[in-house]
């Protein structure tokens, strides 16, 4: 199975098995594996994934795929990050140790994004009908339009959602369609 090949996690039909094939592709990697099984046959899976000084957590569950805790989380808290694709999941794990040895932050950024999905600056310029160095300019602002997030993201093949969080309240914020003021 090469690195970038699907698996079924996420996908109606998964089952411990997918889980157990993301544990030997970690391993393989060099990663020590600890895990928690769930008590019914649908519950969460919990992974612990170890490799030197970097340690992550990670759950499954059929249907959702693999959540990675990369924010400040509580106790009942959701993932900050998903992914149905466990390959893809690993890589994050790989960003992730990178990051730490870096003392980067956790958080993902457009560059880091873009690499995870196999893209290059100049392949995103070319979906965004844009010039490769203005990607790399605006991959490196810390500053951006809503509307050039929005169609930088498109042209990765995403979608743009916004969430506000308060005090007491955590809530989705509507944007307008692109293109409207």
């Amino acid at each position: 199975m090469s690195a970038r090949q699907s698996w079924n996690i996420g996908k109606e039909g998964a089952d411990a098995g997918d889980v157990m094939a993301f544990v030997r592709h970690a391993q393989h990697a060099g990663f020590e594996v600890d895990i928690d099984e769930p008590g019914t046959p649908a519950g969460e899976w919990f992974i612990d994934v170890s490799l030197g000084d970097y340690r992550e957590s990670l759950s499954w569950m059929a249907g959702r795929g693999f959540g990675l805790y990369t924010a400040e989380v509580g106790y009942g808290d959701k993932p900050s990050e998903v992914y149905l694709d466990a390959p893809q999941a690993l890589e994050r794990l790989r960003q992730l140790r990178t990051q730490q040895a870096a003392g980067k932050a956790r958080t993902l950024n457009l560059a880091e994004l873009r690499q995870l999905l196999h893209l290059s600056q100049a392949e995103v310029a070319s979906l965004g009908n844009l010039k490769q160095a203005a990607v790399s300019r605006f991959e490196g602002r810390g500053d951006v339009l809503l509307s050039s997030l929005m169609a930088y993201l498109e042209a990765l093949g995403g979608k743009l959602e916004l969430r506000v969080t308060f005090d007491r309240m955590n809530v989705a914020l509507g944007l307008p369609p692109r293109g409207r003021d």
